[in-house]
């Protein structure tokens, strides 16, 4: 695995608004993204009132939404690449989130793990771990959380399944979350830059 493949994909509307979890303490408290860039690899200690900590689990539960968030961070950060670094949300499944967080695997297994093989890989904007800048509570609500990471699949299956189903289906994708920590040079915010796949794919076209 060739580290210098890392690609973050920042797959984030810009219309929404955060949630209220963060904002309504009297003691003001670092944000999840906050704690992951400024005291996570000094051993500072994550404190918010929108979290309960979980130590037999390795995580923080969101209290509004019951997202599991791991206390540890996957650090994709290379020495040689850009100074700045930037912290992300990846949303994922129970399954997903043993898997990532087995202890015996290293950053760059995990991340090659993420990684869909073949040239359709995560087809929407290239290949990448697809993941946000906001953790659970910058989201007013699940069905807000949903919607910007599955609008169009959740809609179809709406529609074919039933809502009940849909929603329930949707909610286990992103009942688990994984901080990422990647160097800024290799993340791309879609709505605003595109990533080498799409650029190819809109050459092609033209």
């Amino acid at each position: 695995f060739d580290p210098r493949e890392i690609e973050v994909v920042e797959a984030q509307r810009d219309d929404i608004r955060a949630g209220a979890a963060g904002e309504s303490s009297d003691v003001p408290e670092a944000s999840l993204r906050d704690y992951f860039l400024k005291d996570y690899k000094g051993g500072g200690v994550f404190q918010h009132e929108a979290y309960e900590h979980h130590p037999d689990e390795w995580c923080w539960i969101h209290k509004s939404s019951g997202i599991k968030v791991w206390q540890d961070a996957l650090d994709l950060t290379q020495s040689g690449g850009s100074c700045e670094v930037e912290c992300f949300f990846h949303y994922t499944t129970q399954l997903g989130f043993r898997n990532i967080t087995a202890p015996q695997k290293k950053a760059v297994e995990v991340f090659a793990s993420l990684m869909t093989s073949g040239p359709n890989a995560n087809a929407w904007w290239g290949k990448g771990v697809y993941s946000v800048r906001r953790a659970p509570d910058d989201w007013p609500d699940v069905a807000t959380l949903i919607d910007n990471n599955y609008r169009n699949m959740h809609a179809r299956d709406v529609k074919t399944k039933g809502r009940e189903a849909a929603d329930e289906e949707y909610a286990s994708r992103v009942a688990y979350c994984i901080p990422i920590l990647a160097n800024a040079a290799v993340t791309y915010d879609v709505s605003i830059q595109q990533t080498p796949e799409m650029q190819k794919e809109a050459g092609s076209i033209g």
